[in-house]
């Protein structure tokens, strides 16, 4: 199949770098503030964060971070390529 060369402006290119910059900042900090939830989860698993709530919200993480993951190297960094 054929596909054409398209070129985008200028400014195209650069709204939508400064929006990937954007999605990325947001992405590294929800992992920061995930990776300090997952430490207090952990360690408090025994006492007051042993019950349902705390587990929903583990696995909750996990899967935000997962699906973050996939986003960037699945749908973001192949467009950029």
């Amino acid at each position: 199949m054929y596909h054409e060369e398209v070129e985008f402006s200028s400014l195209f290119i650069a709204v939508e770098s400064v929006t990937l910059a954007i999605l990325l900042t947001v992405v590294v900090v929800s992992f920061f503030v995930y990776f300090i939830e997952i430490q207090i989860i952990l360690s408090f698993r025994n006492t007051s964060f042993k019950g349902p709530f705390y587990r929903l919200m583990f696995v909750g993480i996990i899967v935000d971070m997962i699906s973050a993951v996939n986003l960037f190297t699945g749908q973001v960094i192949p467009a950029k390529v």
